[in-house]
């Protein structure tokens, strides 16, 4: 199985994904605090392809993920690549950082890129890499859920790959504080992976 640390940008992007969980949690912290609950999520293998998926409240989810993890898990699974919104992706002053941390745009819609979507996922998994999405692609509720059928795809066309799942809620506190309360767990063997319905579902169960 390839090592993505291997390839000549994953060194970067592991190294800067570690600075900024370093950054991150001091601004959870700040913020209002979090709490874990790893679930089943012990024994992972470097070997193994992983596919990080969570409901999507705010735009720190992504870097809340990888922050949360402990060291001993994110050494497994960094370096990350995270589908992104491309308005975000391409903003000129965004990009170089935008990359270093392992992001990638999720459409060329607006702007031409080598790696996006669902067959630049499929790429970067071929690559090494370990994935991190949001099936809903926007931050929203439980109630207005409306996943995408992209990770189904994905799944079809890597199924070697293991879910991993993250549920996320943001507390309000006051005072514009929130308290992150994540819930990770390994999907179980009789998840319909062709439902993308049904993977949103788990995420909100854990």
């Amino acid at each position: 199985m390839p090592n993505a640390r291997l390839r000549p940008a994953g060194p970067v992007i592991t190294l800067c994904q570690e600075i900024a969980a370093i950054a991150c949690a001091i601004t959870l912290k700040i913020r209002g605090g979090y709490t874990v609950d790893f679930g089943d999520l012990t024994d992972l293998n470097r070997k193994t392809r992983y596919i990080i998926i969570g409901n999507h409240q705010s735009l720190l989810d992504p870097f809340a993920i990888f922050t949360t993890l402990s060291f001993n898990r994110r050494a497994k699974l960094l370096p990350l690549k995270f589908m992104t919104n491309p308005k975000i992706y391409h903003r000129w002053f965004l990009k170089p950082f935008m990359f270093a941390l392992g992001c990638y745009p999720a459409h060329i819609k607006y702007h031409k890129h080598h790696t996006y979507g669902v067959d630049g996922t499929i790429k970067l998994l071929n690559y090494g890499y370990n994935i991190c999405m949001f099936p809903e692609g926007t931050r929203t509720t439980r109630a207005n859920s409306n996943p995408k059928s992209g990770i189904v795809r994905i799944l079809r066309e890597f199924p070697d790959a293991k879910l991993v799942l993250a549920h996320l809620e943001w507390l309000a506190l006051g005072r514009g504080k929130k308290h992150l309360k994540i819930n990770f767990g390994l999907a179980s063997d009789d998840l319909q992976t062709d439902d993308a319905k049904a993977i949103m579902e788990a995420i909100y169960a854990l």
